[in-house]
């Protein structure tokens, strides 16, 4: 039987049902099963984990894996001196907390301004450092093994970008986050699951009496939201990605596809498929 592997995107893709079916399905036929957690939004990553845990326990037939730890060996190019932010601890005011979570918080204050925030495990390893500027959070640093792994820069408390660390501190990929608008239809009719559907792909039955045609107006809702997207600046090779799921294509190219069962959310199966023309793909 092939091992299985989930690519995750977002904390979303976790708490679908589906996600935990599919696992439980493959745990209980012994199947080894690989998680990628491939979060562009690395607040996401530890909760994923958490989340991954609660689902499976100490089964030692899951692994999870971060893009940290993927990239970890890959080459890059030195950070800037100002990527980093950094406050004097020393002319500050420190007041320490204990978090429910177990996590110890330490801030750092000038006057009433909170300028930095380091939080540390129980067992004293760092997790994160938060810069603000105006009470607004301006930079997030993640680290694992205490190594910083993430920056992530915010503007309006708003993600805007991602740079993806090596494990010698070095840039590998910036992750820069835009919206574009998009039109999606609502189908409301009473049997209707309410899901949101893309404009382009929905086929709503042509209506052939007045009263019908009545109804289908009520029924059928077109709409403009805002969607995010996301631009991949390659710092290994400077190639340049199509999309994001290009960069994803990357990824699961660097695993033994033809030996494992792979599975994303069914959000992404257009998408996916079209990179992955050959490849058998499950979906969640």
């Amino acid at each position: 039987m092939k091992n299985a592997v989930f690519l995750v995107t977002a904390l979303s893709d976790i708490k679908k049902e589906s996600f935990g079916a599919q696992l439980a399905q493959l745990l209980t036929q012994g199947t080894a099963v690989g998680v990628i957690l491939g979060n562009l939004d690395y607040a996401e990553v530890a909760t994923a984990k958490w989340m991954i845990n609660k689902l499976v326990g100490k089964n030692q037939q899951v692994s999870v894996t971060t893009l940290a730890e993927i990239f970890a060996d890959d080459n890059g190019i030195e950070l800037a001196p100002t990527a980093m932010r950094q406050v004097d601890d020393d002319t500050l005011t420190k007041r320490e907390f204990d978090e429910p979570t177990g996590m110890h918080l330490t801030r750092y204050l000038a006057g009433d301004a909170l300028l930095k925030e380091v939080r540390m495990t129980s067992q004293g390893q760092l997790t994160d450092v938060t810069y603000y500027d105006d009470d607004q959070v301006e930079q997030v640093i993640y680290y694992e093994q205490a190594k910083p792994v993430v920056i992530a820069n915010y503007r309006e408390n708003a993600l805007q970008s991602s740079s993806l660390l090596n494990a010698n501190g070095q840039l590998v990929y910036r992750f820069i986050r835009h919206t574009k608008s998009v039109r999606r239809l609502y189908n409301l009719n009473q049997a209707s699951s309410l899901q949101l559907t893309d404009i382009r792909e929905a086929q709503p039955k042509a209506p052939t009496t007045e009263r019908q045609q009545a109804a289908a107006k009520n029924e059928m809702s077109v709409v403009t939201e805002q969607a995010d997207y996301y631009q991949v600046m390659n710092y290994v090779d400077f190639h340049k990605y199509e999309d994001i799921y290009a960069f994803y294509y990357h990824i699961l190219q660097k695993m033994a596809l033809e030996t494992v069962n792979l599975f994303i959310n069914i959000d992404h199966n257009v998408e996916m498929t079209a990179m992955m023309p050959n490849q058998l793909i499950f979906n969640y």
